[in-house]
């Protein structure tokens, strides 16, 4: 009961003692005391009341960072309407509700007054091997296998993380990526997963999973995945372009055929004067049945040489194993090819002199380290032609 009410009970007990007015006074003491009863008890220090009806209301989500430096403050873009920051919960987590309300902390999400505090901060990191994927600047004179080869991998490695079209597209600046270890380097797509990825490529999804420490078969748009071992498609094989009919006075020294096109020439001879192709080479293996051809060994960049004069007919990479190649024609019925070079520097049509330089000492293709697979044919090329002892050709 308020102060008031007690007051105003005390004066009519004491307005009872008087004769005159004690029937009323009781009666009136009787009616206060009953309405006074009816009256809900105040709270000491506080103040309330309504001023009408309202609107329904709706619990708010305003979004704060947990993740990051705590302020107790929060962008008021943020609040749904109403809503004030008024500090922070005992979780670090800062509440929002009206300035005078009392916050009911509930770990990461705070409740104030019907808002819901909710982080936007969430963890969303993936597994990506973009870290170990290394970038190399094109310099002067590099090749694809030459750059491949400094990194201990395969060309056609880095030919599939970069996303190649042709093999003479490098030039000086160009920015290669360089996978970790040999395969292909992917980016993820919409719709794939390690199992598409693994069956695109010809891979292992055990092993892609356990490469790129996956815990199942989903991956990320624009997540870095390399598929160990794995194979992309194979370099485009450029098709000989036919060579133009000769013009040119035959190379010098007669040119003796035994025997019908496509069966083995053992007496014909270019009487000797066949430049040698790798100057300062060595033999690293002769021909045979097994190997109708010369390996000539030599250091990765030295020059090749056309071993005649004549017109090149092919020039370029090309899915025999032989990488990187040079075919010629030196009238007379008489071609040769070079092979596994690692840099091409002549073009189809191009008319050599003997001597003049065609391209450089690689390892491209199928071979085991640096050398120029030297073959002389007796008609064309991979057309009904066969290939001779070359050693019956060149100078000594």
């Amino acid at each position: 009961m308020s102060v008031a009410a007690v007051a105003l009970r005390q004066r009519l007990v004491a307005l009872t003692t008087e004769r005159r007015g004690a029937p009323v006074l009781a009666i009136a003491l009787l009616a206060a005391a009953s309405i006074l009863s009816q009256l809900p008890a105040a709270a000491v220090g506080g103040t309330g009341g309504t001023d009408g009806p309202g609107t329904a209301y709706n619990a708010r989500i305003a979004a704060v960072n947990i993740d990051g430096p705590d302020t107790g403050q929060v962008d008021p873009s943020l609040l749904g309407s109403g809503a004030t920051a008024t500090g922070q919960g005992s979780s670090g987590g800062t509440t929002i509700g009206p300035a005078a309300g009392t916050a009911a902390d509930v770990g990461s999400y705070t409740l104030v007054d019907g808002s819901l505090i909710k982080p936007i901060s969430a963890d969303s990191s993936v597994a990506d091997i973009s870290g170990q994927v290394r970038t190399y600047v094109v310099r002067s004179g590099d090749t694809l296998s030459g750059i491949a080869s400094r990194y201990g991998l395969s060309m056609m490695t880095i030919w599939w993380a970069n996303r190649l079209t042709s093999t003479d597209t490098l030039h000086i600046g160009q920015k290669l990526l360089i996978p970790p270890v040999d395969g292909v380097l992917v980016k993820a797509q919409t719709g794939d997963t390690v199992i598409t990825i693994a069956r695109k490529y010809h891979a292992s999804a055990s092993e892609i999973r356990s490469y790129n420490n996956l815990t199942g078969d989903t991956v990320v748009i624009g997540q870095e995945v390399m598929v160990p071992d794995g194979h992309g498609a194979p370099v485009p094989t450029a098709s000989p372009t036919p060579a133009p009919p000769q013009t040119a006075s035959a190379p010098s020294g007669p040119v003796q055929v035994s025997g019908a096109v496509g069966s083995p020439c053992t007496s014909c001879s270019y009487n000797g004067s066949m430049v040698w192709p790798v100057p300062g080479g060595f033999i690293s293996q002769y021909y045979w049945w097994g190997h109708p051809a010369l390996d000539i060994a030599a250091a990765y960049g030295t020059p090749v040489l056309a071993a005649a004069a004549g017109v090149v007919t092919f020039a370029g990479w090309r899915d025999n194993g032989g990488g990187y190649q040079v075919w010629m024609s030196h009238g007379n019925n008489i071609y040769t090819t070079y092979n596994h070079m690692s840099a091409v520097l002549v073009a189809v049509g191009e008319h050599l002199a003997a001597g003049q330089q065609l391209g450089r000492v690689g390892a491209t293709g199928d071979a085991t380290g640096p050398h120029c697979h030297f073959e002389v044919w007796i008609g064309p090329i991979w057309a009904g032609g066969s290939r001779v002892n070359p050693l019956n050709y060149l100078s000594r």
